[in-house]
């Protein structure tokens, strides 16, 4: 069919024609503004007050990412009038108000002391591998401040309950730990011990062997962790939490770090990004912990 549409008449007040939008033009356009949205929203929930995304991870492709892989946390819980309380509130200001916020948050550990920085690691049930790690900073007064949050990687079958971490089964332990030192490609400026990981740098997971659960340089053993050649991957920067460390049992596990994403779940470890775990490489001090665990299964 020839000729021209008629245009449609001018509402009272207008200066000029007005157009109607064709469907084809309006599902466009709403296409455009649920990317738009899933931009924002992964802007809003990863880079407020933390590490920037790697380079590669646009807000669109991290969104995309995170709605693909990652269930969304059951917490933080809300306050009656609907306000959002954060992980970090979860601390208190003092050692009584924590135990009694512990529990009414569902955090699976509690403190015993009163670290600068408290990093924590939740999962919504056992069995995921996909966690909510929050930074919290202690104030002035005591309480906990969240500095950044995002979503990271634990042990490919999730959180073993506590004390039931063995070697090799591919679970997180749940419990509180400090951080005592870090090792990767470089020292980005850590407070920590430093180790720079070269060609001969072990770390023991023989059970039996006196070398369990420690570094060392050296020959590795067929089921030791050859340190280095992960280097350019998941052990550029990392963090050596204090698990089965004082004692060292034979056989409860062992190399349980936080380190580099490596695009998957881990063998018992915690991923997040490169960007991320360097900086809280360089943040981390002597006497700074990670909890970690499932929300509500612990003695919190």
């Amino acid at each position: 069919m020839t000729g021209s549409t008629p245009s449609r008449p001018r509402e009272p007040g207008t200066s000029g024609p007005t157009h109607r939008l064709s469907r084809r033009t309006l599902a466009r356009l709403s296409r455009r503004l649920v990317t738009v949205g899933l931009a924002w929203g992964a802007a809003i929930g990863t880079s407020i007050g933390s590490a920037p995304l790697p380079a590669d991870a646009t807000p669109v492709a991290a969104a995309a990412r995170e709605l693909s892989t990652h269930r969304p946390p059951t917490g933080p819980m809300r306050t009656p009038t609907g306000g959002i309380v954060s992980d970090c509130a979860a601390l208190g200001s003092s050692a009584t108000e924590h135990r009694a916020r512990a529990r009414a948050l569902e955090l699976p550990s509690r403190l015993t002391t009163r670290p600068a920085r408290v990093t924590l690691v939740l999962a919504d049930r056992f069995g995921v591998s996909t966690a909510t790690v929050t930074h919290c900073a202690r104030r002035d007064d005591g309480s906990y401040r969240q500095v950044w949050r995002a979503a990271g990687r634990i042990g490919r079958a999730g959180f073993a309950p506590p004390g039931a971490k063995r070697e090799g089964d591919g679970r997180t332990p749940t419990g509180t730990y400090a951080l005592t030192s870090a090792f990767g490609a470089r020292d980005p400026g850590t407070r920590l011990r430093y180790i720079r990981l070269v060609p001969t740098s072990c770390w023991g997971s023989t059970v039996g062997s006196t070398r369990y659960n420690r570094y060392f340089r050296g020959r590795c053993g067929p089921k030791d962790e050859t340190m280095h050649r992960y280097v350019r991957g998941a052990y550029a920067q990392g963090l050596v939490v204090a698990y089965n460390t004082d004692p060292i049992r034979q056989g409860r596990g062992s190399a349980i770090f936080v380190h580099a994403s490596g695009g998957g779940a881990t063998a018992g470890c915690v991923s997040l990004p490169l960007r991320t775990v360097t900086g809280l490489v360089a943040a981390t001090r002597p006497g700074d912990v990670v909890l970690m665990g499932v929300r509500g299964s612990g003695t919190g």
